[in-house]
């Protein structure tokens, strides 16, 4: 959304995105009869890996004629679900990993339809189911599905702007896996891995030592789809465990190269106390005054020992390591 106004200017602009992952989730049988419980969403700045998870809770729907005499309602199973997600700057892909396991070893609840889209310009988007007996770039997976988006005209040599190619796997573990028109579709798999990548014409030409001396569009309209299907097929031969490591162990020499501390004039085993009870937001909205016990505790609404009314000077922190997330990220 915030990159629309930026593509949208007269003459071209100095930033586009090249696609979106449209993911669809499937919304489950008896949805009017479930509840979503301990949300959790959370960004680890020294690891620059996003997550959610939370728990689904399906109730039990009474049979014909049958009376419910207890004052909550019955659950008939639980869903446990993960999302986990990180962009790796040394292999150029970014890797979302979604788990759904049911209580009681019922399978897995993994359910989405996706497709590679683009709203600006002129663009098309494939959808392909691969199966092992196929060598489509070499992936050695029984079954899988891939995802393209690019120009109608990528190949028109009076094609001036920059040529571009967006293209992502999907590659569920369990489940089905079909395609439907221009989308992949996933349905009961316990874990899925969703890898996605893009490229473009742009080339930057080095001397010797490896420094950047000029930039050009290379001729080769071909080259966006090779480097785009190439950064796919090296990912996941390494492995999600493989690529995880290698991008935390790049982002990390960046974000390690500083700290800040900031000292605090309240009691810092209470203050950590308060800040465990606490979401980012609610430390914005309260950061000069106390914080208070949560509501139903034996203290509620009173102010813990030795935390105010003084900044939280431990979100100041995390605001700084924020900013170097940002700074790396860009």
């Amino acid at each position: 959304k915030m990159a629309d106004p930026l593509s949208a200017g007269q003459g071209g602009s100095s930033f586009e995105y090249l696609a979106g992952l449209r993911m669809n989730f499937d919304k489950g049988t008896n949805e009017k009869k479930s509840k979503v419980e301990k949300y959790a969403r959370r960004l680890r700045l020294n690891t620059a890996e996003a997550s959610v998870s939370y728990e689904v809770s399906r109730l039990k729907t009474p049979e014909a004629g049958e009376v419910n005499t207890n004052t909550e309602e019955e659950v008939e199973s639980t869903e446990f679900h993960s999302r986990r997600v990180f962009a790796s700057y040394p292999h150029n892909v970014l890797w979302k990993r979604i788990e759904c396991r049911k209580s009681g070893g019922g399978g897995g609840c993994v359910g989405f339809r996706a497709s590679l889209e683009r709203a600006v310009g002129t663009a098309k988007s494939e959808a392909e189911v691969i199966n092992s007996t196929s060598s489509w770039f070499g992936v050695q997976q029984e079954r899988y599905g891939a995802l393209r988006v690019f120009p109608r005209n990528l190949h028109d040599k009076a094609y001036n702007e920059i040529g571009w190619f967006g293209c992502a796997f999907v590659v569920p573990s369990g489940g089905e896996l079909k395609k439907e028109g221009e989308s992949i579709r996933v349905s009961g798999a316990t874990t899925v891995d969703v890898i996605v990548s893009g490229a473009t014409l742009f080339q930057r030409e080095r001397d010797a030592r490896g420094s950047p001396f000029n930039s050009s569009l290379h001729e080769d309209r071909n080259i966006p789809s090779s480097r785009c299907h190439a950064a796919l097929h090296a990912a996941l031969k390494l492995g999600f465990d493989a690529v995880r490591s290698e991008h935390q162990k790049d982002y990390s020499e960046l974000y390690n190269r500083t700290s800040l501390t900031l000292d605090t004039k309240s009691d810092g085993r209470h203050r950590l106390e308060c800040e465990q009870l606490l979401t980012t937001p609610e430390r914005v909205a309260r950061f000069t005054r106390p914080c208070l016990h949560p509501p139903g505790s034996e203290h509620a609404h009173q102010a813990v020992n030795g935390t105010g009314p003084y900044p939280d000077t431990h979100l100041q922190q995390l605001l700084f390591n924020h900013g170097k997330y940002l700074l790396i990220a860009a």
